[in-house]
């Protein structure tokens, strides 16, 4: 019984202590594909956690969650943000007249900045079955309507900020208000799921680790 809870103990100050030594900012140090600049996360005291991939530009994407532990395995639980990049009201429904052309869907789009700049150099683009084929320059909202039934998506994008697509197959046949949020970080839109990483190394300035799916990746990770 005494050697049982001698064991618990043990354990359970290990665990502790693996939590208290992985707190902090790191920096990913190996070699990964794609464009990033760097690649940032954030172990907090509190079992939560962030990682930021900084792209050209200073664009980023930001994905969150909690952190646990299991002996030596380090165990990421991602969640899905909070954070819209779109609000879509759906005010109503269109009464068509006896008209050559139906009309399809009133647009009445506000466009907005979470990093305060003003969006001077935003451009609404539509898009049909095969590509982008008009453009028009939008400072803070805009309104139209739309009698072409070839036009199934547009996207909002300005210099420094996410690109952000809207689908227009869920608004015909109705007058529409879009709020869309502008910003340089990007939250990942992601269902939940877990990574599980093996703690192959740690000390108060480095975590290595190696993930325990079969492809065994390594995320070297340099404490800044």
């Amino acid at each position: 019984m005494i050697k049982n809870l001698l064991l618990s103990s043990i354990f359970l100050i290990g665990i502790t202590a693996f939590s208290q030594n992985i707190s902090g900012k790191y920096q990913r140090k190996d070699k990964f594909s794609g464009g990033e600049e760097s690649y940032i996360v954030t172990f907090n005291i509190d079992s939560t956690f962030e990682d930021i991939t900084i792209e050209n530009l200073g664009i980023s994407t930001k994905s969150i969650g909690d952190y646990s532990f299991k002996g030596d395995t380090l165990i990421l639980n991602y969640h899905e943000s909070k954070m819209k990049e779109v609000l879509i009201q759906k005010k109503e429904k269109i009464k068509q007249n006896n008209i050559s052309h139906d009309l399809l869907t009133n647009l009445f789009i506000n466009i907005h900045d979470r990093d305060g700049k003003r969006n001077e150099d935003a451009i609404l683009h539509f898009k049909d079955e095969k590509d982008y084929f008009l453009a028009l320059p939008i400072n803070s909202n805009i309104e139209f309507s739309l009698y072409n039934d070839q036009l199934k998506s547009f996207v909002i994008s300005s210099l420094g900020r996410h690109d952000i697509k809207i689908d227009l197959e869920p608004l015909l046949g109705y007058s529409s208000t879009i709020d869309i949020y502008l910003s340089t970080t990007k939250y990942e839109k992601v269902y939940p799921f877990k990574q599980k990483f093996l703690i192959k190394e740690l000390d108060n300035s480095y975590l290595n680790l190696v993930s325990t799916d079969k492809n065994g990746a390594s995320w070297i990770l340099e404490k800044i």
